[in-house]
């Protein structure tokens, strides 16, 4: 095997090793109460005690495990008031495993998929939510 063949098969192992990191499973955990797609209430840290979120971002993934902890209430922006100004929110979410020890809202019209829910409490105001 020449050089640029080892070359390619090492760029080639190093992209997809890329890939995979890129699309790895992560848990989130609640740091405060919040907006969902606010980054400032998710961390990595399991204790959900310290603001580990490299990426700046929020769970976003079908992949993404969710622990909303005990004390936290986490809301899903649903496009009625107050987030229809000044700009619309309406997001859906969608995660593996959403484990609630605190409160969920998903007010009105969010579209939530979740692999899995376990405890806590779901507030669901005309909400659609599908299990899979």
């Amino acid at each position: 095997m020449n050089s640029k063949s080892s070359i390619r098969i090492f760029l080639l192992i190093l992209f997809v090793g890329l890939i995979h990191c890129v699309n790895a499973q992560q848990t989130w955990y609640t740091l405060a109460s919040g907006d969902w797609d606010n980054p400032n209430i998710w961390t990595l840290d399991p204790a959900g005690a310290v603001r580990v979120n490299p990426a700046g971002t929020y769970p976003q993934l079908a992949t993404d495990n969710v622990v909303i902890l005990s004390s936290n209430t986490v809301t899903i922006p649903d496009g009625f008031a107050p987030y229809d100004a000044p700009t619309v929110r309406n997001i859906s979410v969608s995660c593996n495993v959403l484990t609630v020890e605190g409160r969920l809202d998903i007010r009105k019209s969010a579209r939530s998929t979740f692999n899995a829910i376990k405890g806590g409490v779901l507030f669901c105001s005309g909400g659609i939510m599908c299990l899979h």
